[in-house]
């Protein structure tokens, strides 16, 4: 009954739990292929997750997961195992990744050479149950969907963990498994606690931004062109007046706020929300909207806020403001008014 909760939960709570949850249903059907009580189980899960087909197909269908099957998939698989191991990032990450990937090849070498036979057939039950879930979402990928990713796989991350486990744990080598553990939990506390201190590894935080802009657009309303961004979120949670430019329509403002914004290095394809994920702009040395004078330049963390003000409304259009673009191109910007 927990292992019926715990699936039901799990899959209510992120469909992508499927792919650890229909190895295991499978096994245990098979190993117990004769008890009522594990068929009953196995209905019961099997239920919940059908019942969930037409609101994951509605969800899929809004397309707000596409910018997954864009990036490179090749690129995307790679991340899985550096990522399982150490993190998505931390302190001295180019060095300790590599690290935590030697350890974890280390624990199968010695879960295959220094294992007794019951934990090392306990440790490949629960790796083939990551392997099968690994399995699945290539065949999901194969049949269109496409939402490989590594955040997407965290639920055989357990199962995969137990497997090095079980390698580190072999009772003849206990010192260099210990030792093993020992770096590689030192790695995972590494991670976590940059993440907790250095502010290039968290999200960006837009707060500063709002704070920069000021909670209320001044008399005759605001024009907001984020650079390199193409979104209203998450800087409308902090000016809920903030909205998208209605298409081409001209409309006069008596501000222009311009926003752009650097981006820490990062080695490779960065999803995770942490501030590489940014596209990183400029502020142009000048933006010659008539009408307009800057008057001030704002800089808060990777963020930098110009801003131009006229005497008057001004009219405006997307076109007016594309034209005067030299940094950047438009269509990879975002025009946002506020009143």
């Amino acid at each position: 009954m927990a292992w019926v909760v715990a699936c039901a939960l799990a899959l209510a709570t992120h469909y992508y739990a499927s792919l650890i949850v229909v190895p295991e249903a499978i096994w245990l059907l098979f190993a117990h292929r004769h008890r009522r009580p594990v068929q009953g189980a196995f209905a019961i899960v099997a239920l919940c997750g059908l019942g969930l087909i037409p609101l994951a197909v509605s969800q899929h269908g809004t397309g707000r997961s596409n910018w997954i099957a864009h990036a490179p998939f090749g690129r995307r698989l790679g991340q899985v195992i550096p990522q399982f191991a150490a993190g998505f990032a931390g302190p001295a990450h180019s060095v300790l990744e590599p690290i935590a990937i030697a350890i974890v090849i280390l624990s199968l070498v010695l879960l295959a050479t220094r294992s007794d036979p019951a934990p090392r057939r306990g440790a490949l039950v629960a790796g083939s149950f990551a392997l099968a879930g690994l399995i699945i979402s290539l065949a999901l990928v194969v049949v269109g969907f496409d939402d490989l990713l590594t955040r997407n796989l965290l639920a055989i991350w357990a199962s995969a963990a137990l497997l090095v486990a079980g390698g580190l744990a072999a009772p003849r080598a206990a010192t260099l498994g210990l030792l093993a553990t020992v770096a590689l939990c030192a790695i995972g506390v590494s991670a976590a606690l940059g993440v907790a201190f250095e502010r290039s590894l968290e999200r960006p935080d837009w707060r500063v931004v709002a704070a920069a802009l000021g909670d209320h657009a001044p008399p005759g309303g605001r024009a907001v062109l984020v650079q390199h961004y193409r979104d209203l979120l998450p800087l409308s949670l902090y000016e809920p007046a903030l909205h998208f430019w209605p298409g081409e329509r001209a409309i006069r403002v008596r501000e222009l706020d311009v926003v752009s914004f650097t981006s820490p290095a990062s080695a490779g394809f960065c999803w995770w929300g942490s501030a590489c994920n940014l596209w990183p702009s400029r502020i142009q040395a000048s933006y010659p909207v008539a009408g307009f004078h800057p008057v001030s330049e704002r800089h808060a963390l990777q963020f930098t806020v110009l801003r131009l003000l006229a005497s008057r409304p001004v009219r405006l259009t997307p076109a007016e403001v594309s034209r005067i673009l030299t940094a950047t191109n438009f269509r990879n910007d975002e025009l946002l008014i506020q009143r």
